[in-house]
């Protein structure tokens, strides 16, 4: 009996984790679309208001169009690294996955971005323009 238990009881995690990651996955793909697109209000509107209590929409957009050039263009593919109960990890692939960027970030109950930060740009080909502070945190 215990054994059955145990089982239903991981079998309800899994599946509740799988449903939460699913949905921050569509929450990160609506974030790529918008950036791809340039359209960085719409990408601002998938932030919690904490973050926008503290990161102004014109802070936003400058550190978009800088981390867009960093990127040489559009983002082409998502890759999921880790979750540790806070904090999700990604990397962002751009330019036929010669630029590479990590993200950490955190979703709210609402699945809006609290924290979103890349960590890091690079990749294979060339280094991307040097750039300033990336971080678009709410913090």
């Amino acid at each position: 009996m215990k054994k059955i238990i145990f089982v239903a009881l991981f079998s309800l995690i899994s599946f509740s984790l799988c449903a939460q990651n699913k949905k921050v996955d569509n929450v990160l793909k609506q974030w790529v679309a918008c950036f791809n697109k340039q359209d960085y209000q719409k990408a601002y509107d998938l932030y919690a208001p904490f973050y926008k209590d503290k990161v102004s929409l014109d802070s936003f957009t400058k550190n978009m169009k800088m981390v867009y050039g960093m990127m040489m263009g559009e983002i082409n593919e998502i890759k999921f690294i880790s979750f540790n109960g806070q904090y999700y990890k990604f990397i962002l692939y751009a330019k036929s996955n010669q630029i590479e960027a990590d993200v950490t970030l955190i979703v709210d109950n609402e699945y809006k971005f609290r924290y979103f930060n890349f960590d890091g740009i690079g990749g294979r080909g060339n280094p991307p323009p040097v750039g300033g502070n990336l971080r678009t945190t709410g913090r």
